[in-house]
């Protein structure tokens, strides 16, 4: 199936690729430029995107928020492949970073992308200084202690046994991030509380459904069409939904969860018609 939002997609790519032109120039440049350009749906900046355009944000606060939330999620990747962590050898069908080039040289390059993506934000000129610091804000409670990091740390104690536990799991490593990357757009284009609160809802919902999917192709997808082994989560005997509900219940989470979020769109509007398409598609993905 074509990815609906193909156009927001192209125009974050290009943006990734003049963020990476020039920095090629020794290990930590090329192991940045190798995990941003490693492909991928780009599905939360290209969510700021459209919710940006959503509510009339400026164009080129928009392009630096995007690039910030890519790439700190690309950091997350990153370091979430290393071997103390879910020591994974592929990542979209290429050598992770640690593999291509070495552990330290992992885990500086997180360091620098995550770096570099809070810093975009002080190089936003055309939006409400407020609206930056609020959006900042938002990406820094996503991914902290208290968001990201705090599900990868849970992630990695294993003690999730129920449905609940899991789903929690869930929001805080992906529901946070892909929440506040709506949710970043709507701030940036001055939207209403309601609005971001809207916004808000939609993203976590979506960011639940996201992964109870790829819970679900860890265990039935195609391998070739995931760009990495399925089933290693069963090998390293890691609690998900997939093992708890079976394939069946599993698709049926991904189902309830895509329904929450599409009940917290105005499909009269245009642009929210485009992001409800995306999230039907992402209910049916394969990779």
């Amino acid at each position: 199936m074509t990815f609906p939002a193909e156009a927001a997609r192209l125009t974050i790519c290009e943006w990734l690729a003049d963020y990476c032109a020039g920095r090629a120039e020794d290990d930590l440049g090329r192991g940045v430029c190798h995990a941003v350009l490693a492909g991928g749906k780009r599905l939360r900046p290209v969510l700021t995107l459209l919710w940006g355009q959503r509510f009339g944000a400026p164009p080129k606060a928009l392009r630096e928020a995007c690039l910030a939330v890519e790439l700190l999620h690309t950091y997350s990747l990153v370091h979430d492949d290393l071997p103390a962590m879910d020591d994974d050898d592929l990542r979209r069908g290429q050598p992770t970073v640690h593999v291509a080039f070495d552990e330290a040289t992992a885990i500086l390059v997180g360091d620098a992308l995550l770096t570099e993506a809070l810093g975009r934000f002080g190089m936003i000129k055309d939006a409400n200084p407020e609206a930056c610091l609020s959006a900042l804000h938002c990406l820094h409670q996503a991914a902290g202690d208290r968001g990201m990091v705090r599900g990868q740390h849970l992630d990695l104690l294993q003690r999730a046994k129920t449905v609940d536990q899991v789903a929690e799991v869930h929001r805080l490593k992906t529901g946070a991030l892909l929440s506040a990357s709506c949710e970043i757009g709507a701030i940036l284009g001055g939207a209403s509380s309601a609005d971001r609160d809207r916004c808000r809802r939609f993203g976590l919902h979506l960011g639940l459904a996201f992964q109870a999917r790829d819970d679900l192709l860890d265990g039935v997808g195609d391998e070739q069409a995931l760009g990495k082994p399925i089933g290693s989560d069963a090998q390293r005997e890691l609690p998900t939904l997939l093992g708890i509900l079976g394939p069946q219940g599993c698709q049926l989470r991904v189902e309830d969860e895509t329904r929450l979020a599409l009940e917290c769109l105005d499909v009269t509007n245009a642009e929210e018609h485009e992001i409800q398409g995306l999230a039907e598609w992402l209910l049916a993905r394969q990779s």
